[in-house]
């Protein structure tokens, strides 16, 4: 009886996690296919929604800074591009 009350909380509490953290991996999803097709077209791209990012056509940004979405915090490094996720 109490294996399946755990169950049945688990079950419930695992997709409340996975939808607060959804939106930080769907950016960094975002981020890195706009970033590989400027990489691929050897042009400027820029990442269509917010906030609005552009790089060049070597794959680099022109400014970092720290997004705060949902608990988690992602760091994008001046220069290279590099996504940190903390």
């Amino acid at each position: 009886m109490a294996i399946m009350i755990i169950a049945i909380m688990t079950l419930i509490f695992l997709p409340c996690c996975e939808i607060r953290n959804a939106g930080s991996y769907t950016f960094g999803d975002a981020y890195l296919e706009t970033q590989s097709r400027a990489i691929a077209e050897r042009q400027t791209e820029e990442l269509t929604r917010e906030p609005y990012i552009s790089f060049n056509e070597k794959g680099n940004v022109s400014q970092a800074m720290t997004l705060h979405l949902g608990n988690k915090e992602i760091v994008i490094e001046l220069g290279g591009g590099r996504l940190v996720y903390r």
